[in-house]
């Protein structure tokens, strides 16, 4: 425990103060002496954070420390690993490994729990939900939107018992939650509610996303113009809704883009829009060229359920 507590000061100390990426080559040093010392890779990982922020490094270099940083600290935003790797990347084994190894240590921590859970809910749907429904026993503010999300993603890979509606319901009662007077994902809420029928409750969350303050919310902006690409579609206004699947790269976060609006092109025979859209994450996505490939092939199969980014 008192590791643990030494830790979390530090981390709250790094978030707080990021150290200078001058130091890379010393804190690499301190790591290669000491490869059991957490607080050196967490240093270290820290300036890799911030530079992969900053676009100057890629994820394989956060990659390629982050197992030691799950065991070591499951429960640090450190150990966060979403938008940051692939299944097809060759660091996603080490990844479970790392996971699988700590998951009987993290006890009761919510932090390490939700961790956990957000790296297994693509990979592996039914371990993700133990997981969050552990949480919500501890902490169901904190957890309330990750299960309906979870609910979301079930409906999408057509899991018995879960539905659109269901989502819905669950992001609907987080507004009594975490954030109070307003959902804490209103742009995934607002794709539950398209996906269930209701275009214009749908709409309506989508301009609350966009309302939404700060920088955390920008993937639910993502969403949200993701949700109005599709209203805009179903309503075969062409021209409208090709700007709107354009528009979907704007504020992309490290998960990616939604290929909801590009499967909706690529279902009724539009391709060229898909294949431009394509084109444009190429060029503003920084993890786009490990996916690309397997997107244009798989519009070129017609394989449509593999247009698919994992987890959105």
């Amino acid at each position: 425990m008192k590791e643990r507590a030494l830790l979390q000061e530090l981390e709250a100390q790094l978030q707080a103060e990021p150290l200078p990426a001058e130091l890379e080559a010393e804190l690499t040093s301190a790591v290669v002496a000491r490869p059991h010392d957490p607080a050196a890779r967490l240093r270290l990982y820290s300036v890799l954070v911030a530079r992969y922020v900053g676009g100057s490094v890629s994820s394989s270099a956060l990659l390629l420390h982050l197992p030691d940083i799950i065991r070591a600290a499951p429960w640090s935003t450190f150990a966060a690993s979403v938008g940051l790797v692939d299944e097809s990347a060759p660091q996603h084994d080490d990844l479970k490994r790392a996971w699988r190894d700590v998951l009987p240590t993290i006890g009761d921590s919510p932090e390490a729990i939700a961790n956990a859970a957000d790296f297994f809910e693509p990979w592996d749907f039914e371990r993700a939900g133990h997981l969050i429904e552990r949480g919500m026993t501890l902490d169901s503010a904190r957890f309330g939107w990750r299960r309906a999300g979870h609910e979301l993603l079930g409906a999408d890979l057509g899991v018995a018992g879960c539905s659109y509606a269901a989502a819905l319901s669950y992001f609907e009662a987080s507004r009594h939650g975490l954030f109070q007077e307003r959902l804490s994902h209103p742009g995934l809420a607002a794709l539950a509610a398209f996906e269930a029928g209701r275009v214009e409750r749908s709409l309506a969350l989508a301009d609350e996303a966009f309302g939404a303050p700060g920088m955390g919310f920008d993937d639910d902006r993502h969403q949200a113009h993701t949700v109005r690409g599709l209203s805009s579609f179903a309503e075969h206004r062409g021209k409208a809704s090709y700007e709107l699947l354009a528009s979907v790269v704007d504020r992309l976060t490290a998960q990616g883009p939604s290929l909801r609006l590009a499967r909706r092109f690529a279902l009724a025979g539009d391709v060229a829009p898909v294949e431009d859209y394509l084109r444009l994450l190429g060029n503003t996505w920084e993890r786009a060229g490990a996916l690309l490939p397997r997107w244009r092939q798989a519009l070129a199969d017609g394989a449509l359920s593999a247009l698919t980014n994992p987890g959105r």
